[in-house]
């Protein structure tokens, strides 16, 4: 009886052992994927949202509000975000896209008066995004977007 009673706590000490050792796989897995997903966050900060708010928010406290962008400082977020094309998310792309032909209009036909990203939805997806990422890092951001136009 002695020897069944020894045999089950070897059992139930291994069955731990192994519990143990699979646990403590799975949680250096977690922190590994925390820290990787918190790195490009921080990338996909500093390279991407963060140079591209700093231009568009130049443009928003010189005219007052926003307005649009002027095709140079388009051409200066669209280097930005084409450096860093493997951070941005498709729907940025499509914004960019609709806003490259727009400048491809504007240059071909010599409009001046014409100012790209007028109906703002890039500016909208930088800002969302930008405080998005403040806020996922544990960095001062917006609490609430209030219904304030832009």
């Amino acid at each position: 009886m002695e020897i069944w009673a020894e045999l089950f706590n070897l059992c139930i000490q291994l069955l731990i052992v192994f519990i143990g050792g699979f646990l403590g796989a799975k949680s250096a897995k977690s922190i590994e994927i925390f820290k990787k997903e918190r790195e490009i966050s921080e990338k996909m900060l500093h390279e991407v949202y963060e140079p591209v708010w700093r231009i568009l928010f130049e443009d928003y406290v010189k005219n007052q509000g926003y307005n649009g962008l002027e095709l140079t400082q388009y051409k200066q977020i669209r280097s930005v975000l084409y450096a860093n094309v493997s951070f941005i998310e498709p729907e940025l792309e499509d914004v960019l896209f609709r806003n490259d032909l727009i400048m491809e209009h504007k240059e071909l036909w010599n409009l001046v008066d014409v100012r790209i990203d007028q109906d703002k939805e890039l500016f909208l997806f930088v800002r969302k995004k930008y405080n998005e990422l403040r806020k996922e890092l544990v960095l001062p951001h917006f609490h609430k977007q209030k219904g304030k136009k832009v």
